[in-house]
């Protein structure tokens, strides 16, 4: 899903700018992430930086360069499908969230359960899909994992029988606030949680001071998990600015990168559907509403288009590396 991440080697699919739906609340002057009390739309993912806070709408595409939010991953990279399947559906879920926490999690669920009779085998929520978006909504939203929501997205992922990439929650462990991405599997089991590593902070003097790290507090680790079709990495909304984080996971054979977001409607406007063009053809658009975006993945379309232009084999170590000093 090149959902939505920055680097991205396209394949087909993403939502609301690149599945990453804002979430639908009206222009401001704020930064990636806007808080508001008000209801916004948020996108299940975001290709290169955007928040799911209203922002552009989704995308789908597909590149021959770096792995996108679809499919997150760069030519050379080991071929796609982990099992055979070269093909399944995607699906990134565009909520309008309120500030009521049970409405928010029952509403998201009934669209992923939406998703499931659509034939979609991976599904995705949004950045924060529980609680509105701001440093000083946290505190308040935050649980433990398992709680609350994770477990309603455990019942309903096994009730579908899906892979369901929970968005992010506000998450308290240990006296700390993290913006943390819980992924279930068909049978209801915890495969892997991503706590962001890129915590969005910015001043700009007479404009806009936001910093989330007033409350939240990194993650400090790389996230993937395997599927039947291939093997997925996930980063979250500010984590897609960084093409370090997506060449790493493509280096460790990830063909789907997934970045749920929310975006503003400052820096959204100008920066998420222009990422995402940057790196391959834009397949599928939501607006600035509630709703689905679906996307057939075509693997050996992928697997073709990487070997046509094998950056990765082209890359010169002599001379530069990114390295990952975690495992």
């Amino acid at each position: 899903m090149c959902t939505k991440s920055e680097a991205h080697a396209p394949t087909q699919h993403k939502t609301k700018q690149i599945f990453k739906a804002h979430r639908g609340s009206a222009p401001r002057p704020s930064p990636d992430h806007a808080p508001s009390a008000r209801p916004r739309l948020r996108p299940a993912f975001r290709a290169r930086q955007r928040r799911l806070t209203g922002c552009s709408p989704c995308g789908v595409w597909r590149s021959g360069e770096e792995p996108c939010l679809v499919s997150g991953s760069w030519p050379g990279c080991p071929a796609p499908s982990r099992s055979g399947v070269l093909a399944f559906r995607l699906a990134l879920i565009q909520l309008q969230v309120s500030s009521i926490k049970s409405d928010n999690i029952t509403r998201a669920c009934s669209l992923v359960r939406e998703a499931a009779k659509q034939g979609a085998n991976i599904v995705s929520l949004p950045e924060c899909f529980n609680s509105p978006y701001g440093t000083n909504y946290f505190p308040e939203y935050a649980e433990k994992i398992p709680g609350e929501s994770t477990k309603k997205l455990s019942e309903v992922a096994k009730e579908n029988s899906i892979y369901l990439i929970g968005g992010s929650i506000p998450e308290e462990d240990d006296g700390k606030l993290y913006n943390t991405c819980a992924v279930f599997g068909p049978d209801g089991n915890l495969l892997v949680k991503h706590r962001k590593i890129h915590l969005f902070d910015i001043d700009v003097p007479g404009k806009i001071t936001f910093q989330e790290s007033k409350t939240l507090s990194p993650g400090d680790s790389f996230s993937t998990f395997d599927t039947p079709y291939c093997r997925v990495g996930l980063g979250i909304c500010y984590d897609m600015r960084f093409a370090e984080l997506a060449q790493i996971y493509a280096r460790r054979g990830c063909q789907l990168l997934v970045y749920p977001g929310a975006f503003n409607m400052t820096t959204g406007p100008a920066h998420w559907e222009l990422l995402q063009r940057a790196r391959g053809q834009v397949l599928t658009k939501a607006g600035t509403e509630e709703t689905i975006l679906y996307s057939d993945i075509d693997l050996k379309k992928l697997s073709e288009i990487r070997q046509q232009i094998p950056i990765l084999k082209q890359k010169r170590a002599d001379l530069y590396s990114v390295e990952s000093k975690k495992p």
